[in-house]
């Protein structure tokens, strides 16, 4: 269903951010991270995006950019402890 949502409107941010979603839940992280930076070129303003990016990035070994999007999403929000927590690893 949202492959073809996402067929139907590529622009509509739900279908890309809930099919990155869905990716990183069956293990296609590649196919995930696609996904998601998609949907942060619809939606920038929206955090939870940059901290999936992180932590999909942080699976894939790419810990420089994981970072880069972990201090994003704590600018976005600040409020939201989870990227805070995250970068305390590194």
């Amino acid at each position: 269903m949202l492959l073809a949502g996402v067929r139907f409107d590529p622009q509509f941010f739900p279908f890309r951010y809930n099919l990155g979603r869905l990716y990183s839940i069956d293990f296609q992280y590649k196919e995930s991270l696609i996904q998601f930076e998609f949907a942060k070129a619809e939606m920038p303003e929206y955090f939870k995006t940059y901290l999936h990016i992180g932590i999909l990035s942080e699976m894939t070994r790419e810990i420089y950019y994981a970072i880069d999007h972990y201090k994003i999403a704590a600018k976005k929000n600040p409020y939201d402890t989870e990227a805070l927590i995250r970068l305390s690893d590194h």
